[in-house]
């Protein structure tokens, strides 16, 4: 009997599911029913979202949604309703998937940069920052592009972003992804013109333990290797994107190089080919005041960053004959999107020659894509692999690794996924004899995929390519935001972009 009500229960809840979603399909004219209360606006969005199916996406500077309203009994339509809550004639909406995204329409697309000059004739700047809605902190590193488009940008450690996109582009929408939250989605046009504050919705799911348990952690992941032909490009891609690599010292910034660049991607499926990389666009920096900052060269740059496309260049927990060296768990269900992700962690077995690797791999629930990989080396094995991190130092100085960490992600556009960012960041502590205090580095680098092209995509020539392990060279001054015209990048950080000020930006020929 028990368990015949279990069943009964599970029916009117996928019933109930069911009819959310079908009255969401018939968009603004669906007919919703109403309670007879008293509550703020915000209070009564809630009312329609569990009614409906839909949900309300809008920037909090539109109105005022602690503003009490009064819901009258009765059957009306979503359009009605919207108007009854919102009556200010300016604020429109729009229906995108299964979200209501009210917007004031801002056609204001000329602007000018800092120097002056119009640089969006044909160009939208879409700017704003993104954070948490329950703990307003900022969101770092998640994803801002056209939906169903291999175009966009990526927020900063703050949560701002810079987004970037030609006129044409003005009746598209915008979509905001990020691991463990809701998908946010808008028009392009009702976010041009202003600075803009998104809330990012926090994702949960509710998973009993046992069925995390019944999933076996490594025939996941070697299933996920499997399907890679499948997931992800087998023929050759054009990549734009944007790459910083900074160095501070005892959290200052010493050195600060940016590029542009146009990779040549092969298919992930040719192991033994390489990619290629051309500087379109390329500036440093570098406090003169340390000159030992120079001498100290670490495992860093754009060579690192292109092998840290983990699931292209396979390291040894993505490696079929390899992944004996370690042991898997799975760990967690969390939401990219809209998509369940299975969270597996790893870390490298004691008796294997070091560095010694931990992690976590993100796979896609549904298509078992590798959507997200984090790892670090282990923090008590960090002291083994200063010379794997270390390429260079001075004569006299003593170096000793403190921690290392990784990050790789993926995103679907289409029915493939690319790499969207790559980060790295590696610190040390180093000292001169004799010397009473030492120093703490920290190197970072960030690589951020704005822009794919997968027709006609041709290898450049090896005299064009750059030497992946070289410094930026051929330097001459420049330093505001409109050096990037018209290309995206990560907005720099407040300490970042005072740094910048205060050295001498130079900048390499295209």
């Amino acid at each position: 009997m028990a368990r015949k009500a279990i069943i009964q229960g599970t029916n009117l809840i996928t019933m109930f599911f069911v009819s959310l979603v079908a009255c969401a399909q018939k968009g603004p004219d669906a007919t919703v029913s109403l309670p007879d209360t008293a509550c703020s606006i915000h209070g009564a969005m809630k009312i329609i979202e569990n009614r409906t199916g839909f949900r309300f996406s809008y920037n909090s500077d539109l109105f005022d949604d602690s503003k009490m309203c009064r819901l009258e009994a009765g059957s009306r339509s979503v359009t009605g309703i919207i108007g009854e809550l919102i009556p200010d004639p300016g604020i429109r909406f729009r229906i995108i998937s299964n979200q209501i995204v009210l917007y004031r329409p801002d056609l204001r697309i000329i602007e000018k940069n800092s120097s002056g000059r119009d640089t969006t004739k044909s160009w939208l700047f879409i700017r704003g920052t993104l954070l948490d809605a329950s703990s307003k902190d900022p969101v770092p590193y998640a994803s801002i592009g056209l939906i169903g488009k291999n175009s966009g940008s990526i927020s900063n450690l703050s949560g701002h972003f810079l987004l970037k996109t030609g006129t044409e582009s003005i009746e598209d929408s915008i979509g905001v992804w990020s691991l463990g939250y809701q998908n946010y989605m808008a028009p392009v046009f009702s976010l041009i013109g202003k600075d803009n504050t998104i809330y990012l919705s926090p994702e949960y799911i509710s998973i009993q333990e046992v069925i995390i348990r019944k999933t076996d952690p490594v025939a996941l992941v070697s299933t996920a290797l499997d399907r890679i032909p499948q997931n992800y490009p087998v023929r050759a891609t054009g990549q734009t994107a944007f790459y910083r690599e900074t160095i501070q010292k005892n959290k200052q910034y010493v050195e600060v190089s940016e590029a542009i660049l146009d990779i040549y991607k092969p298919s992930y499926i040719a192991e033994s080919e390489r990619e290629r990389v051309r500087i379109i666009r390329g500036r440093k920096g570098t406090d003169p005041e340390l000159k030992d900052t120079v001498s100290l060269k670490l495992k860093a740059g754009l060579n690192t960053s292109l092998i840290l496309d983990v699931v292209r260049n396979r390291p040894d927990f993505l490696n079929k004959e390899t992944m004996d060296r370690y042991w898997y768990r799975m760990s967690d269900v969390v939401m990219k999107g809209n998509r369940t992700t299975y969270a597996i962690d790893f870390i490298q077995r004691e008796e294997t020659l070091p560095p010694h690797y931990q992690g976590r791999i993100f796979i896609d629930a549904e298509s078992l894509a590798i959507t997200d990989v984090d790892f670090e080396i282990v923090p008590g094995k960090i002291g083994q692999a200063t010379g794997y991190l270390v390429l260079r130092k001075p004569r006299g100085m003593s170096v000793r690794a403190l921690s290392a960490s990784y990050h790789a992600s993926y995103e679907k556009t289409g029915h493939l996924y690319f790499l969207r960012l790559i980060r790295s960041e590696n610190r040390f502590r180093t000292r001169y004899k004799g010397q009473l205090f030492g120093s703490t580095y920290s190197a970072r680098s960030e690589l951020a995929v704005n822009d794919i092209d997968t027709t006609d995509v041709i290898r450049f020539r090896r005299r064009e390519s750059a030497r992946v392990g070289d410094a930026f060279s051929d330097l001459i001054e420049g330093t505001d935001l409109s050096f990037w015209d018209p290309y995206n990048i990560i907005v720099p950080d407040e300490p970042l972009e005072k740094a910048m000020a205060r050295f001498r930006m130079s900048a390499g020929e295209e």
